[in-house]
């Protein structure tokens, strides 16, 4: 049962820790939880970002989640970035008027985008909300390939299966 989209549980974080712990890869946690590699992956940078917060360094959170140097660094600062965006009060401003574009935009912790508009690209446009939307993009685009390779490989599997059934149930010649 996939769980695309939807929240986590502190039980499947806890599932999630649990599975890293005994040595599985993130496809297998995948599977188990229902989930994307790419979930997964999310999923361990918040926790990374989260066991930060909670004062463990950055070697023992990678101990803890198996994510390299430079994975546990990501989340971290993609943690805090969410953080402080959350701790920041809004202010009376008119919303952007939509250009009409828009890009999928994963929710954190999740394997399954949401549309939101994209802000036109205009001379107050600040070159980290480019680059932070270039990224969103970039994310989405990465799953669209998994996707599809998954996809080709689910088609070759398919032709084969076909073939096979063919020649078994194919009538003599007489």
């Amino acid at each position: 049962m996939a769980q695309g989209g939807s929240r986590w549980t502190e039980e499947q974080e806890a599932t999630l820790l649990r599975e890293i712990k005994n040595g599985k890869s993130n496809s297998e946690i995948a599977d188990v939880l229902g989930r994307t590699e790419v979930a997964i992956k999310g999923r361990l940078q918040i926790i990374a970002g989260k066991l930060s917060e909670s004062g463990k360094t950055n070697d023992e959170i990678e101990a803890i989640t198996k994510l390299s140097k430079s994975d546990v660094s990501s989340g971290i600062k993609k943690y805090k970035a969410a953080q402080s965006k959350k701790n920041t009060p809004k202010t009376k401003s008119e919303p952007a008027k939509s250009s009409g574009m828009e890009t999928p935009r994963e929710s954190p912790g999740t394997s399954s985008p949401s549309t939101t508009p994209l802000a036109p690209i205009g001379s107050s446009t600040k070159m980290s909300d480019i680059l932070e939307e270039l990224k969103n993009i970039n994310t989405v685009l990465s799953d669209i390939v998994t996707v599809n390779k998954s996809v080709k490989q689910t088609m070759v599997e398919l032709k084969d299966i076909m073939k096979n059934f063919t020649e078994m149930y194919r009538p003599e010649e007489e």
